[in-house]
């Protein structure tokens, strides 16, 4: 008897603890499963709020993200004649179009002439818009001037230019005289080449500038562009050059109700020099239409590569005219647009000049937001006007 219930205690006392513990470990799994179900059920449940928060503590993008996404646009009030969203106070620029949409460049001779000489016959290219015989269109077309570098030639910038006609503009890019195929002095068979230049020959360049424009205005007068909304593009040893014209087209004043000048409303340099020849930009930057010094000042942006030999240079030209032009502190993109008209575009490598720009759509978007958003958003204070001479009677 005794050992029956020794025997039956001991077996208690054995099997009791396994159970409990098997119970146990049974209870832990199923707890474990449901804690994991739980989880993911909480996972499902709440991952829209926390994107929604996560979005919401995201901090501002760097402020070249107009560099790589579109500017947000005010909602539109009216539309234009193609049926395209269009603000009130300027246009809105379309996608740019396909190479088959394109008319095909031009070669075409502009005799850049002062007086008293036969002149020099410039070969330009020119890029008209696609939009130039769009009577609703037309005189709301930006033209451009892109300038090459000094022993460059027309054909660095081409595929610049080719983009910019793309999205909207109408482009005339010239061999400089003596460079390229501008070396025939008209009615002659003298040629000139610009490495037997002096001084006063570098000073006759503004010239072939002046005569661009006023092929342009043929165009002008023609309805196929605006000539008040003329860009200026210009590459290293001409950024001087090209400046000094811009600050003499600023110089004319008007005949009666006869605009003369006044006709370049954004200017970009792309490496620029400080100083060529007599022309000295250093000095020019200073000048209240570019330094911004108690009045109005042109929209100007600056592209340069950071680590070339001209980096200095450019950077110090910018300094000077970013004293009086500070960029914008706003961290959305429309509203630095609106609020700042000194823009630099530094980028980290050693090319400098056309090298920089052959070729590079990332660039040429650039080039072509910035004309957008300082030039085209702001056409309503560039209405349209015939400047041909009217024949007295």
């Amino acid at each position: 008897m005794f050992r029956v219930l020794s025997l039956f205690v001991f077996l208690i006392c054995f099997l009791l603890p396994q159970d409990v513990s098997a119970q146990r470990q049974k209870k832990s799994i199923i707890s474990g499963s449901a804690s994991r179900e739980a989880e993911e059920a909480a996972e499902k449940t709440s991952a829209k709020p926390a994107a929604k928060k996560s979005s919401a503590k995201e901090t501002p993008k760097e402020k070249d993200d107009i560099f790589d996404k579109p500017v947000r646009r005010a909602k539109p009030t009216t539309k234009a004649a193609n049926g395209m969203p269009a603000r009130k106070d300027g246009v809105k620029q379309g996608d740019a179009k396909s190479e088959e949409e394109l008319p095909e460049p031009e070669i075409v001779v502009v005799t850049s002439r002062q007086p008293g000489t036969d002149g020099i016959n410039l070969s330009c290219t020119l890029f008209m818009s696609a939009n130039s015989e769009n009577a609703d269109e037309s005189k709301m077309i930006s033209p451009m001037i892109l300038v090459h570098d000094w022993g460059g030639s027309k054909q660095d910038l081409a595929p610049l230019a080719r983009h910019l006609q793309s999205v909207g503009h109408t482009v005339l890019v010239p061999d400089l005289r003596g460079h390229g195929r501008s070396t025939t002095i008209a009615n002659q068979t003298q040629t000139v080449d610009y490495s037997d230049f002096s001084k006063a020959d570098v000073e006759t360049m503004m010239e072939d500038l002046e005569a661009c424009k006023r092929f342009l205005m043929q165009y002008n007068n023609e309805g196929k562009l605006n000539i008040s909304m003329l860009s200026v593009l210009a590459v290293g040893d001409m950024c001087p050059v090209a400046t000094a014209w811009v600050l003499r087209d600023w110089s004319y004043q008007s005949r009666g109700r006869l605009k003369q000048g006044k006709d370049v409303q954004s200017l970009l340099l792309v490496s620029p020099k400080r100083k060529f020849k007599t022309f000295s930009l250093s000095q020019m930057v200073k000048v209240p239409l570019l330094s911004g010094k108690n009045t109005w000042h042109i929209p100007t942006m600056m592209i340069w590569g950071g680590e070339s030999g001209s980096a200095k240079e450019s950077k110090a030209i910018y300094k000077v005219m970013a004293k009086h032009r500070p960029p914008s502190e706003a961290s959305d993109a429309t509203e630095r647009w609106a609020q700042q008209d000194l823009y630099k575009l530094d980028l980290p490598v050693a090319e400098e000049g056309a090298t920089l720009l052959r070729p590079n759509e990332a660039i040429y978007k650039y080039i072509a937001r910035f004309n957008q958003q300082k030039v085209l958003l702001n056409a309503a204070q560039f209405p349209w006007q015939s400047r041909a001479k009217k024949n007295s009677k």
